[in-house]
């Protein structure tokens, strides 16, 4: 389902752009562009948050989303972080979100109380 999402979501957001569509995977730069505009974009953008989050969960446990956190949240927070950290937006999207999530929800350290 969430290989659907994306692919419908990247379709969406490319067809949006006009004559030289961009991939909300670029850079921060473009994801930042489109995920703050247009309510179909954000819906694009979730799309994507959401495959993301379910691809890296399902091969490593580098993050722990809290109980009762949501996927708007984790879009929430990336959009924040890339937009406090300006000097690194020209990386890929991926790489951007994969930190912010990090920061936001460390996974507890083992024998922590």
């Amino acid at each position: 389902m969430s290989a659907l999402l994306i692919s419908l979501g990247l379709a969406l957001g490319q067809a949006q752009a006009g004559a030289t569509p961009r991939s909300i995977t670029e850079s921060g730069n473009v994801f930042l562009a489109q995920c703050t505009a247009e309510p179909i974009d954000r819906l694009v953008c979730a799309s994507y948050v959401i495959g993301l989050w379910d691809g890296a969960i399902a091969f490593n446990r580098w993050a722990c989303l809290p109980n009762g956190a949501s996927y708007e949240q984790l879009l929430d927070v990336g959009i924040d972080f890339i937009r406090e950290n300006p000097s690194m937006r020209h990386r890929p999207t991926r790489d951007l979100l994969l930190v912010s999530w990090r920061r936001a929800f460390p996974c507890p350290k083992a024998g922590a109380e």
